[in-house]
C-alpha cells in the first residue's frame, strides 16, 4: 500500500461561515448558543460544499483530489487544530499535515456499487474538556457519513467512465483492423479519420487521406448531380447512401468500390458525422468470391459490435448483462427446435444477447430499486427498447437484431410496447426473445423479489400462452424445459 502525506492546499473561501463569524465577533450580545449553532452548520455545509466541489473536478486525478480532501474535513470540525485525517481507499493512504493517530477516533467506511473500498478515520489529539460530552459529537460523524458517501459515489463513475473508455479502445481497434475501407466525414464531406485499409487501397497514407475531402478522391463520373454521392451533400437533408464509385488512386488509376453512407444523428436531430464503408469490387469472374468474403467480413463485424456493447454493459451493470446471454442461449434453444438454422439463428442470438442495452441510458438506482417503482420510474423504464434501437440503429447489424431489440416487451394480445403490436405482427425472432425473457427473469433473483424454481416458471408461462406469449413459442419452451433441456437453469 502507498501512503501519501500531503500540504495543504489554498485556503478556498468560506464566504457563509466568514459572515456569520463577523456578526459572531462584531457585539458581545451576539455571542449567543443561537449563533454558535448556526456557526457550527454553516462550517459543515461549507466543507461539505468543498468536498463535493473538488470530487466534481473530473478532469482531475482521482488522488490528488483525495490529497486535497483529507485538509478540507477538519474545517468542518469542532476542533480542526487538534484533528488528524487518515483515508484509506483504492490501497492508497492519504494522511493530513502533521498526521498523529490518538485513542479518541470516529470511522466511516467508504463503498463502490455495495463493495467495500476503503475507510476514513478523524482522531482528535485529546478528549473534549467538558466530561459531559464525548470527543465527537452526532454531527461530525455525520459529516464523516456524508463525505465517504461521496467519495463512494465518485469512484463508482470514475469505474464507469474507465469502462465506457475501453469499449472505445475497443471499437477504435476494430477500426483501424478492418479489411474494408472505413472513414468518418462532417457534412460537408471532408475526411475526419480514415482507417488503414481504406488509405492504401488509394494508395494513400492515411495521414495524408485525412486532410482531404471524400469528393477530392471521386472521380468525375462520381459526382455528377445525379449521382447518388452527389445528392447526400449537395440535394437537401443528408441521409443514408449506397452506391458503387469510382475512386482516383494516389497514382492516377482507378478502382471501383461499393461505398455506403450514414449519418450519425445528435439529440436534437442533426447530423454530427457521416460514417462511410467502402469495399473494393474485383472483376466479374471473382466478384461471387468476393461477395462471399464481404459477407463473412461482415459477420465477424456484427459479432464484434454485439461483443463490444455486451462488455460495455457488464462493466456498468453485470445483472443485466448476465441476464441477456442466459436470454440468449435460452432463445437460440427454442428456435433451433422450431427449425431456425443459419444467419437467421445466427441474427437470434446476437440479438439475444443485447435486447436489453438501452438500459445503459436508465439511472443505476432505478434498475437496482428494491421496492415498486412509480408510475413515473416504470414510464422512464418502458423507453429503454426504444433507446436501445437507436443505440445500435445504421447499416452494419442486420434489421432483425434492432426488431428484437425494440420488440422483445411486445405481447400477443396487443398489450405490449413500445408499438403494441398484435399476434404474428410482431416478428417470431422477437416472440422467441420475450418467451425466453420472461422464463429466466422468473428464476432469476431481482432486487424487489426472490428467483422462483424453474418448474414455477414454466407454469406461469403457460398461463400466458395466447395471451402475453405466442402459444407456438410457449409449446415448445414448455416441451423442452419438462423434458430437461433447461435442468442448467437454476435460481439465479
Amino acid at each position: 500500500m502507498m501512503t501519501q502525506v500531503v500540504k495543504s492546499p489554498q485556503k478556498i473561501d468560506p464566504s457563509l461561515v466568514r459572515m456569520i463569524d463577523i456578526a459572531l465577533h462584531t457585539d458581545g450580545k451576539q455571542n449567543t448558543p443561537a449563533i454558535k449553532a448556526i456557526l457550527k452548520h454553516a462550517k459543515i455545509l461549507n466543507c461539505l460544499y468543498e468536498v463535493s466541489e473538488a470530487l466534481n473536478d473530473c478532469e482531475r486525478p482521482f488522488s490528488e483530489i483525495m490529497t486535497e480532501i483529507v485538509t478540507m474535513i477538519p474545517k468542518g470540525l469542532r476542533h480542526p487544530k487538534k484533528a488528524s485525517i487518515r483515508i484509506d481507499c483504492c490501497d492508497v493512504t492519504y494522511l493530513s499535515p502533521n498526521f498523529k493517530p490518538s485513542p479518541w477516533m470516529i470511522s466511516s467506511v467508504i463503498h463502490c456499487k455495495d463493495r467495500l473500498i476503503g475507510r476514513m478515520d478523524v482522531f482528535y489529539a485529546e478528549s473534549s474538556p467538558n466530561k459531559t460530552h464525548p470527543s465527537f459529537i452526532p454531527a461530525e460523524q455525520k459529516l464523516l457519513s456524508e463525505i465517504t458517501k461521496r467519495i463512494g459515489r465518485n469512484c463508482s463513475l470514475r469505474h464507469e467512465g474507465d469502462a465506457l473508455h475501453i469499449a472505445a479502445n475497443r471499437l477504435s481497434s476494430s477500426f483501424e483492423a478492418a479489411t474494408i475501407g472505413l472513414f468518418y466525414l462532417d457534412t460537408k464531406g471532408n475526411f475526419l479519420r480514415v482507417n488503414s485499409s481504406f488509405a492504401q487501397m488509394l494508395g494513400y497514407s492515411a495521414e495524408n487521406m485525412a486532410t482531404q475531402s471524400l469528393q477530392s478522391v471521386l472521380s468525375p463520373q462520381s459526382r455528377e448531380p445525379d449521382d447518388p454521392l452527389y445528392c447526400i451533400f449537395y440535394d437537401g437533408p443528408i441521409e443514408p447512401c449506397q452506391a458503387l464509385a469510382r475512386f482516383v488512386c494516389a497514382d492516377g488509376s482507378y478502382v471501383t468500390g461499393d461505398i455506403s453512407l450514414t449519418p450519425e444523428l445528435m439529440e436534437d436531430g442533426s447530423v454530427d458525422c457521416i460514417v462511410g464503408s467502402v469495399q473494393k469490387v474485383s472483376p466479374q469472374d471473382d466478384i461471387v468470391d468476393r461477395e462471399a468474403q464481404m459477407q463473412a467480413h461482415l459477420r465477424r463485424a456484427e459479432f464484434e459490435i454485439v461483443n463490444v456493447l455486451s462488455k460495455a454493459q457488464s462493466h456498468r451493470d453485470p445483472y443485466t448483462s448476465e441476464h441477456q446471454n442466459r436470454v440468449a442461449t435460452l432463445a437460440v434453444s427454442i428456435g433451433r427446435q422450431m427449425g431456425m438454422q443459419g444467419p437467421q439463428l445466427k441474427n437470434l442470438e446476437l440479438g439475444a444477447r443485447i435486447h436489453d442495452i438501452g438500459k445503459l441510458d436508465i439511472p443505476s438506482d432505478i434498475l437496482s430499486k428494491p421496492g415498486a417503482l412509480t408510475p413515473q420510474e416504470y414510464d422512464l423504464i418502458k423507453t429503454h427498447s426504444a433507446m436501445g434501437c437507436d443505440i445500435v440503429a445504421g447499416e452494419i447489424l442486420p434489421p432483425v437484431i434492432q426488431d428484437i431489440i425494440l420488440h422483445h416487451h411486445e405481447r400477443w394480445d396487443g398489450s405490449g410496447y413500445p408499438d403494441g403490436l398484435v399476434g404474428t405482427e410482431i416478428s417470431l425472432e422477437s416472440r422467441i426473445v420475450a418467451v425466453a425473457d420472461s422464463l429466466e427473469s422468473i428464476t432469476s433473483h431481482r432486487p424487489y423479489r426472490p428467483g422462483r424454481g424453474l418448474r414455477t416458471a414454466l407454469d406461469i408461462i403457460k398461463e400466458e400462452k395466447g395471451r402475453l406469449l405466442d402459444p407456438d413459442v410457449v409449446e415448445v419452451c414448455v416441451a423442452m424445459g419438462e423434458e430437461g433441456y433447461f435442468d442448467w437453469l437454476i435460481v439465479q
